[in-house]
């Protein structure tokens, strides 16, 4: 029998998590979506990279200790394959998603993760949501390259309200 997951709103009990491990796990190069997340006090501020072995080791075993409390409270865990890179293919993790009933999804990531989704055209539509906050010079993210993939593979592009004064959000469909 096919696992149905609906979400009307975000009271509803918890019913089903995808939760993957933390090998291969990176600190991301610094930009405006992850500067601000980043403590000052914190070792990672200025690196970039793999993270050192004892932090994924720990990761892995805070992961395993919360898929344990998961478990215990009736939640069931999706287990998803990953490929040789010990990452996860996007594509089955969206088929699985799509199995269990989620049809639309919101994902919040940067440059590689964008990139994925456009050279694998794995969304019908694609909104770009884009502020009119000045970020300053450390805040620049150069996305020429991400805005080009967008108008190559989607053909249709159109604006609507995002009722926040002057921010804008494009629909590539």
């Amino acid at each position: 029998m096919k696992t149905v997951v609906n979400s009307w709103n975000e009271w509803d009990p918890l019913k089903h998590v995808i939760l993957g491990r933390a090998d291969g796990c990176c600190i991301p190069p610094s930009e405006p979506a992850v500067d601000g997340k980043v403590p000052e006090d914190s070792d990672m501020r200025g690196q970039f990279g793999v993270r050192p072995k004892e932090t994924i080791d720990r990761a892995n075993e805070l992961l395993e200790n919360f898929a344990n409390l998961l478990k215990k409270r009736g939640i069931k865990l999706i287990k998803l394959a990953v490929n040789d890179d010990n990452l996860f293919d996007l594509k089955s993790v969206l088929k699985k998603a799509f199995s269990i009933g989620c049809r639309n999804l919101l994902v919040e990531g940067g440059k590689n993760l964008t990139n994925s989704f456009l050279k694998n055209k794995l969304f019908n539509e694609f909104y770009l949501f884009k502020s009119s906050d000045n970020l300053g010079s450390a805040g620049k993210l150069n996305v020429s390259s991400q805005l080009r993939q967008l108008d190559i593979k989607y053909k249709n592009k159109s604006n609507i309200n995002s009722f926040t004064e002057n921010d804008i959000i494009n629909i590539y469909s």
